[in-house]
């Protein structure tokens, strides 16, 4: 009966002996590594694709560094062999590891991958917007820009501190130019621009105070001009409060001489910034002036965007505003841009 329990004994530590040499034997191993990593870049988005690891792997992890070799982050990204992924404007290298309960292969090969400027898909980060000013009367004030030169902008935003470099606030625009009023204290502003590529360097800084006046911006870098201030409200404010009647705005039936009451809106204009004038109108001749020489269009202002005298120039910007000049009912409520048609600032022999 001992023997016989002994060797029962014998048998049952024989087959546990041999069921554990299977399993050992059907564990998987570490899983080959990832091949033939590419990465396909459009701006900040990139999407990785490898050839899949051996040894049935159950999750892979990329890796990446700035610097080969280096990993600086890693992330799981499942079982799939491709993976999407978007970053900040920069060089990236990065491999893929595969990994299961055995533990993780070595790494594929490492691509080197660029977003943003210089980057692939011909993504470029847009350049520094240039020429901030402000435009300042009393607590108003008309913030601008002139555009970034290269990269498909989206929009800018303006930053805004208590001292220089600083920022406490920002303010994103679609457009270059911002108004505000302020009751007082002093800031510091700069504008970039922002794009699917990352956002450029900063404008130039400016220094505002409210409440005070500035009479003139200073003028553009050299080569450049000056953007365009949105005075459309200003502008229907003035028409609004103007003592002078419209129905002066051509007291001698000639529609391209300056009037009393389109003097009256250029000189309050003035007051903001000298850039401010009238259009010469050089596509009229005495012709259509019922013989007398063009002096300016009755109906239209203009802001010069050069540095200097701008008399005679042609960096200008010109807007209508009145409708039915030398019309039956002549009425301030438009505010438009002439252009394509040319226009050229004067100052109507009044300043």
């Amino acid at each position: 009966m001992f023997v016989q329990r002994f060797g029962h004994r014998k048998l049952v530590v024989a087959l546990a002996l041999l069921l554990t040499s299977s399993v050992l034997t059907l564990r998987a191993a570490i899983p080959t590594s990832p091949s033939s990593l590419t990465a396909a870049v459009s701006g900040l988005n990139v999407t990785f694709t490898w050839t899949a690891a051996g040894n049935t792997p159950t999750q892979y992890f990329l890796q990446a560094g700035v610097a080969p070799g280096q990993t600086v982050i890693e992330f799981p990204v499942g079982l799939a062999t491709t993976f999407a992924a978007s970053g900040p404007p920069g060089v990236y290298f990065v491999r893929v590891v595969a990994a299961n309960a055995e533990g993780r292969s070595a790494p594929s090969n490492e691509v080197t991958v660029t977003l943003g400027s210089g980057g692939g898909g011909g993504c470029v980060t847009p350049t520094a917007p240039l020429n901030l000013r402000a435009i300042i009367r009393g607590g108003e004030a008309f913030i601008f820009w002139a555009p970034s030169g290269a990269g498909a902008v989206t929009g800018y935003t303006l930053q805004a501190g208590v001292a220089s470099g600083q920022t406490f606030a920002q303010f994103p625009t679609p457009g270059t130019t911002i108004n505000t009023v302020q009751s007082s204290g002093t800031y510091y502003l700069r504008v970039v621009a922002n794009s699917a590529c990352g956002s450029s360097p900063a404008s130039n800084e400016i220094v505002v105070s409210f409440p005070s006046n500035t009479v003139r911006v200073a003028d553009p870098d050299p080569g450049t001009l000056l953007g365009v201030p949105d005075v459309s409200a200003l502008v229907a404010r003035l028409t609004q409060q103007n003592p002078i009647s419209v129905f002066n705005s051509c007291p001698n039936g000639r529609k391209y001489e300056n009037n009393p009451w389109q003097d009256w809106v250029v000189d309050r204009l003035r007051e903001y910034d000298t850039h401010f004038g009238y259009n010469a109108k050089p596509t009229r001749t005495p012709a259509d002036n019922n013989g007398f020489p063009v002096i300016a269009a009755g109906d239209e202002i203009t802001f010069y965007r050069g540095g200097g005298n701008g008399q005679g120039s042609s960096n200008v910007i010109a807007w209508d505003i009145l409708s039915d000049h030398c019309g039956v009912r002549p009425t301030p409520d438009v505010f438009r841009n002439i252009a394509p048609e040319p226009a050229i600032w004067s100052s109507a022999g009044r300043f």
